[in-house]
């Protein structure tokens, strides 16, 4: 995920220093301009870093299989067009016993995401909870009085 472990080293070093993730973000802007790590990223890391990583290593990717282009591959995917070429993408990659990987869970069922959804809730502690509850309101508020026009929050 970190293009550069340099800027995952520097995005460390102002987490223990006790620096924030806009506080950081804007360090590294200023130091990496154009090559910075985008936003996101700098405040994933801190978030990772945060919940006590020590690695500033990236995690493995998930996406294609380094093995599903290879010339073998290549010769039975297009023998089966070649032979069935009203097969949809899908059908193809089946016929192949090609998978597609997906990010994050699959859910079988409502009852699922719903069991997994309260567990993530009560893993929550409440003091945080009330306390983004609070944030929450106080948003809410400042929307009303602004009448729903964009309100930057600092």
């Amino acid at each position: 995920m970190c293009e550069s472990t340099g800027q995952c080293i520097c995005i460390k070093f102002c987490f223990k220093i006790g620096k924030t993730a806009t506080e950081t973000y804007q360090l590294l802007q200023q130091a990496y301009g154009e090559d910075a790590l985008g936003r996101t990223q700098v405040f994933d890391w801190f978030c990772r870093f945060k919940e006590g990583r020590t690695s500033v290593e990236s995690d493995p990717h998930s996406g294609r299989l380094s093995t599903s282009r290879n010339e073998e591959m290549v010769a039975k995917v297009r023998t089966v067009v070649r032979n069935k070429r009203r097969l949809t993408v899908r059908e193809t990659a089946d016929d192949c016993g090609l998978k597609k990987v997906r990010k994050g869970h699959g859910f079988e069922a409502t009852e699922a995401i719903k069991r997994n959804s309260t567990k993530t809730l009560l893993d929550i502690p409440k003091e945080e909870f009330a306390k983004g509850f609070q944030q929450w309101q106080k948003r809410w508020a400042k929307g009303v009085a602004a009448e729903w026009n964009y309100v930057e929050d600092n």
